[in-house]
């Protein structure tokens, strides 16, 4: 039987009356103590994929792009912020490897229509868009993932119209965890290819912060190992998670 699942923005309390309440709960699960423990085990399991998920989130940045505002038709809407939140095939810093975003590692999220949200400095209470609702929109072209928002007309909303005017915010960035990645040496150096990806977020932010790359560092550690090559040693990777 199709159980209940807790929704992204459903707290535990919400969740279990919900699926204690689920007709199909109680025709095949009668008992309320039964019923309870197995709609507290649904609940659960969510957290554990969840945690999961997080566990294995990295965030990247784009630096030396500007972004841009459009002016939008109705009376009382805020510009369109529009940008890139990522570029194909341009290297990044030393993160201690290099890592490269192929073309396409967005495809199957925009295909799938997976809901990403629009965020300032990756602060999910921070929301000015979101893709489900059509407040924010995505499309890859031949440069990379370009975004268009259409914030809010909140103080949250106005306020970050205000700091893209000023060059408070002039910057984008994006979460994600990696589904599929490919290593390789270049030029002596260790490359990283992202091949696809799973978007959580894309962010304006005041300034390209340095990526988190404790996650890249243990794909890199498991490739090393696989060719044979000397394992980062611990200083490389206490750098690398504390970025």
């Amino acid at each position: 039987m199709p159980m209940p699942t807790p929704h992204d923005d459903e707290e535990q309390d919400q969740f279990i009356h919900r699926c204690m309440s689920d007709d199909t709960m109680k025709t095949d699960i009668p008992e309320n103590n039964v019923r309870l423990a197995v709609c507290f085990r649904q609940w659960d399991e969510a957290q554990d994929e969840d945690n999961a998920m997080k566990s294995d989130h990295e965030t990247r940045a784009v630096r030396g792009l500007k972004l841009s505002m459009e002016n939008r038709d109705a009376e009382g809407d805020l510009p369109t912020i529009t940008g890139y939140a990522a570029v194909y095939g341009k290297p990044s810093v030393p993160l201690p490897f290099r890592e490269v975003i192929r073309a396409g590692a967005f495809d199957r999220n925009l295909e799938d229509g997976q809901d990403v949200r629009a965020l300032i400095d990756h602060d999910p209470g921070r929301i000015i868009g979101r893709s489900k609702p059509g407040t924010l929109k995505m499309t890859s072209d031949d440069h990379g993932l370009k975004v268009a928002i259409d914030p809010p007309n909140t103080a949250e909303g106005r306020g970050v119209v205000e700091s893209i005017r000023r060059g408070d915010l002039d910057g984008m960035s994006f979460g994600f965890r990696t589904v599929t990645d490919e290593w390789r040496m270049e030029d002596g150096e260790e490359v990283r290819d992202l091949i696809d990806v799973d978007l959580f977020d894309v962010s304006v932010v005041a300034f390209p912060a340095y990526p988190d790359t404790s996650v890249g560092a243990r794909s890199l550690e498991r490739w090393r190992q696989q060719q044979g090559t000397p394992r980062l040693d611990a200083a490389r990777l206490r750098t690398a998670s504390m970025r």
